[in-house]
């Protein structure tokens, strides 16, 4: 058994002198290096061990209160320990120790500290040392790797405090919230309506309180109340809270309700509103533009970073914004250009500036440098799936298809509900003569998101290149249909329609999507396009 364990067994067995020395010990042996002040506290702490009659048991929570809310590891350990040995039947000792513990993320040290208050008489305060279990068992149930039967123990006893608490403070909102936190532990097993309920108690308790209606919307978007949702975010904001997070998700489930004029007329007001507030006005900006996006006006929102970044030339958040922007915009140099202005700072924070550059070089058919880009996204974050998606289109160009596919695959492994792979996975394979392989990911894309036009566009392009126009053509009006003409792409599902239609013999209907083509891309590129019709021999 090593010094640590002998260490934890002691201190089980309330031997808190023993454990002292052991806990020394083990530092010594171990940890000291890593300490700062270690020898200094060593000194002290060693002092009052040698002299503990000279001093108060108050005296000694005191410190140990101070070294806590200073951050000071070993010393606070140290203090408590010695707390302890000149009375082992202090909870606020235990208080001290696991809620610092609990702050520097020693999980299974908070929760051997505070389950010892447990064993000793009721404390007067008992909902505090009640929470604060709560809260412990709640970091190791979402942080640490449990077995299932585990999970289950430890979830029920979590309910057990916060219950608990309840029945000794019932008219205590703090308690309501961390049953709130309670139903949120686990999104796939969440119990709404008690959920709703926590969260209505807590408003009762403080109607006033607009982070709290900010909370409630929250937890509404996530069910799939979106009017309720709008409602509550705001009530927040007319109660005083106007942080921009609060506007942006009041933005956010207006879309959701498909109302996106409306989020684009919250922002806009925004903007207004805050003209003596530069920095929440500046983000309203931000989200002005994003809502801008989802209505497809790329040109606009590129305007609105180009203009804050005049005002704010040092923010490379805006230069990131801008360069995925222009993607859109297709001034794909420009767009390289904000992406390397923003990556030449050698920001970790914006190391998926990368992606965007990426977008804009696949554009350019530089995919050697695009896989580059992908790559260092890679490294940095091998559990994002975007990196892999990208790398994977510019491979798929290349014609390297066995690579492409390995590359989506990935990117579906590690997001199983993200539609457009499916459909990227369906295209590689319908190029690999899989056939039956690219059908069955394609209708996987659609049973994820019915409206995914890139899927009915590539679902029409294969029954076009197999020689089935009628096929052909009900999922190319599907995808028209669906898109209204508005997305990035919708000059190739006109021009597909265009094709289908000579085929067919109709004329004025392929005239007309042909000059619709033009219209939304007069840069469109037929020769390309054409070429993504043939299957190599």
């Amino acid at each position: 058994m090593d010094i640590s364990q002998k260490f934890v067994n002691t201190f089980k067995k309330k031997d808190y002198k023993k454990a002292y020395k052991l806990f020394n010990k083990w530092n010594a042996d171990t940890q000291s290096k890593n300490i700062d002040n270690y020898e200094e506290y060593v000194k002290i702490s060693t002092e009052i061990f040698n002299n503990l009659d000279k001093y108060t048991e108050e005296e000694l929570v005191h410190k140990a209160n101070v070294a806590a809310n200073m951050m000071q590891t070993f010393y606070v350990e140290n203090l408590c320990l010695l707390a302890l040995i000149k009375n082992p039947k202090n909870p606020e000792i235990f208080y001290i120790w696991a809620k610092f513990a609990l702050a520097y993320d020693y999980l299974w040290e908070a929760k051997d500290v505070i389950e010892q208050v447990f064993d000793l008489d009721p404390p007067e305060d008992k909902t505090k040392y009640l929470r604060l279990y709560a809260r412990i068992l709640s970091e190791i149930y979402t942080n640490k790797e449990l077995e299932e039967t585990d999970k289950a123990k430890y979830k029920k006893i979590i309910l057990e405090q916060w219950e608990s608490a309840i029945k000794l403070e019932p008219d205590n909102v703090e308690n309501y919230l961390g049953l709130t936190l309670y139903y949120t532990l686990d999104y796939n097993d969440t119990d709404n309506d008690a959920l709703m309920k926590a969260w209505d108690k807590v408003i009762e308790l403080e109607p006033e309180n607009g982070w709290f209606y900010s909370a409630r919307a929250e937890g509404k978007s996530l069910i799939g109340d979106y009017n309720g949702a709008i409602e509550d975010y705001k009530k927040a904001i007319e109660l005083g809270d106007i942080d921009y997070t609060t506007y942006r998700e009041l933005a956010n489930n207006y879309a959701y309700n498909n109302r996106k004029e409306k989020a684009l007329e919250l922002y806009q007001n925004a903007v207004n509103e805050h003209e003596n507030n530069p920095e929440l006005q500046k983000e309203m900006y931000i989200g002005l533009a994003a809502v801008n996006v989802w209505l497809f006006n790329y040109a606009k929102a590129e305007e609105i970073y180009t203009q804050l970044i005049e005002k704010y030339p040092d923010d490379l958040r805006l230069y990131s914004m801008r360069a995925d922007i222009r993607y859109y915009t297709k001034k794909y140099e420009q767009g390289i250009e904000d992406a390397d202005f923003v990556l030449s700072r050698n920001d970790p924070d914006y190391i998926t500036t990368n992606l965007s550059k990426s977008n804009c070089l696949y554009e350019l058919k530089r995919h050697e440098e695009a896989i580059k880009c992908c790559d260092i996204v890679i490294e940095a974050y091998p559990d994002y799936y975007a990196p892999y998606v990208n790398k994977c289109l510019s491979l798929y160009d290349m014609q390297k298809y066995e690579e492409a596919l390995d590359f989506i695959k990935k990117a579906i492994e590690l997001n199983p509900d993200y539609s457009d792979g499916w459909a990227q996975s369906g295209c590689i394979k319908f190029y690999l003569k899989d056939f039956e392989g690219a059908f069955k990911d394609v209708d996987k894309a659609l049973e994820i998101d019915p409206k995914n036009l890139h899927a009915n566009r590539i679902k029409g392009s294969f029954y076009y290149i197999l020689g089935d126009t009628e096929k052909a053509l009900n999922e190319i009006n599907l995808a028209i249909e669906i898109n209204k003409g508005l997305s990035y792409s919708a000059e190739e599902q006109y021009f597909l329609r265009h094709k289908i239609y000579k085929q067919q013999g109709k004329d004025a209907e392929a005239q007309a999507d042909y000059d619709k083509t033009f219209e939304l891309n007069p840069n469109f590129d037929v020769e390309e396009f054409e070429k993504s019709l043939k299957l190599d021999d």
